[in-house]
């Protein structure tokens, strides 16, 4: 239980989170990045497996609702690194 709270509370990994260096400073640099890509990028990172059609929906909506692809991958890799899944098997 603390674990899952400190990990949804935490500013350290939300700050890592920034697109200012690695994976999220390249989706920012790129003119038309392959959304559907970033999806499953993101769940292999994070959960190590590509997600189910219903979570591909759910992300692809995400996205659409985004200011931008790095504001929606980065509150999508915040999101998997807070679920039950992630918490338990990594």
């Amino acid at each position: 239980l603390l674990q899952t709270v400190y990990l949804r509370n935490d500013g350290d990994l939300w700050n890592r989170l920034k697109p200012t260096t690695g994976r999220l400073a390249e989706v920012k640099a790129a003119k038309q990045p392959d959304v559907a890509a970033l999806i499953d990028e993101a769940y292999l990172r994070t959960l190590s497996r590509p997600p189910n059609e219903r979570e591909r929906k759910l992300a692809l909506d995400h996205f659409a609702a985004s200011d931008d692809a790095v504001a929606g991958m980065r509150s999508l890799m915040w999101a998997l690194l807070n679920t039950q899944e992630f918490i338990t098997n990594h």
